[in-house]
């Protein structure tokens, strides 16, 4: 049986606010500079629960403040887009696509550990008062890693608009591809001194599967693009695959062939290790798995699938698990999706039009997270924002 469509409706790892509106309340041309641009922290499911907040794994906050402030300049095909001292031109119609479609893409910084230029790896910030400096992940280089993101994000808004290329969709794929790189794998997350203090303690058991459930997920969205789309992804994908690697010497990471993110990796760590996870497998197709759930119909949507591996639960399941639900949802089958994707679509809707269709039903009844195979067992408390 096909794997169910993703739904935010039956997404465990969301509130229902955030099922309801996404993780701000207001529509993205509703914003205003003087919003506090971040998603609060909240407390997660477990036998303690664990209070997490969210890396902006797509749009960092600075970065979102500064593409609300854009100017449009003369003829409305472009803006002038202002970060620090540097002005850039950018497009309209691709600005506009990314405030559309970027409020999904966030991960626990509870679990996030990130991958930063030159091969290094470090921890997110704001751990809560309550836990003392000595038992935080480090940090160090994560301001690099951050600005990796910000400039992958200006250069695709740089690109000169592309209406087969630069969609809705294929930007969300994109992001979800940037989004796996900029997550370090297992294997160079263990180098982070002050690892084994990460607080979302079961996503150490977990961590390469959950990397690998994205990988799936991104496969399938990948199989829905046109070519066109499909040679955006692609470009940038490398491009931020190749940002994150030493000047010199052998890249310790790849893209797969055909694939926007890298191989798949072992579940499971050859030798004693904080977090679980080894090197690359030779099996290019995972096992032939198919993801957990299929993409969503909707690509304002997409962020919030492909990210789904990477956060804790934030609503209890009443005893029904991710394996429950796939083997009794009433799913659309993928390759019928995928062929149907193939055929011409029509141009992306605006801002505004992706607003208005916003679910606005809260949960009902039991809630799984879109089969993610996301856990929670343990943690601290914290009750501040998170930096993006």
């Amino acid at each position: 049986m096909p794997p169910p469509v993703y739904s935010k409706e039956t997404d465990g790892t969301l509130t229902k606010s955030q099922a309801a509106n996404g993780y701000f309340s207001k529509a993205p041309e509703t914003r205003s500079l003087s919003d506090d641009l971040r998603a609060a922290s909240n407390q997660t499911k477990g036998k303690s629960g664990h209070y997490s907040g969210y890396h902006e794994s797509a749009l960092t906050t600075g970065l979102f403040k500064s593409l609300l402030g854009a100017k449009a300049n003369a003829g409305g095909k472009t803006h002038t887009l202002t970060t620090g001292s540097k002005a850039h031109t950018v497009s309209s119609r691709t600005r506009d696509i990314v405030l559309s479609v970027t409020d999904g893409f966030r991960t626990d910084t509870a679990r996030t550990i990130m991958s930063g230029p030159e091969g290094s790896a470090a921890g997110h910030s704001m751990f809560g008062k309550d836990v003392p400096k000595p038992s935080r992940v480090d940090t160090t280089g994560q301001d690099a890693a951050h600005g990796l993101l910000r400039k992958a994000v200006i250069e695709i808004l740089k690109q000169p608009d592309d209406p087969a290329g630069i969609t809705e969709r294929s930007v969300a794929t994109l992001f979800g591809a940037i989004t796996i790189t900029s997550m370090a794998p297992a294997e160079l997350a263990n180098n982070v001194k002050g690892i084994s203090n990460l607080k979302d303690r079961d996503a150490m058991d977990t961590f390469e599967a959950n990397r690998n459930e994205f990988k799936l997920r991104l496969d399938a969205a990948q199989k829905q693009l046109s070519p066109q789309e499909e040679a955006f992804v692609a470009n940038y994908s490398r491009a931020f695959m190749q940002s994150t690697q030493p000047a010199s010497g052998l890249a310790s990471r790849n893209l797969q062939t055909g694939r926007s993110h890298s191989p798949f990796r072992e579940e499971r760590s050859s030798s004693a290790s904080v977090l679980q996870g080894g090197s690359y497998k030779s099996d290019t197709d995972n096992g032939g798995r198919e993801p957990t759930a299929a993409p969503p119909d909707r690509a304002a949507d997409l962020g919030y699938y492909f990210t789904a591996p990477m956060r804790a639960q934030r609503q209890a399941t009443n005893g029904t698990t991710a394996t429950d639900a796939t083997t009794t949802a009433d799913a659309t089958s993928l390759l019928s999706r995928n062929q149907a994707s193939k055929r011409s679509r029509s141009e992306s809707p605006t801002p505004a039009a992706i607003a208005a269709r916003q679910p606005k039903t809260a949960f009902t009844g039991s809630n799984v997270p879109g089969g993610s195979l996301t856990r929670t067992r343990s943690g601290s408390s914290l009750s501040s924002m998170e930096e993006a």
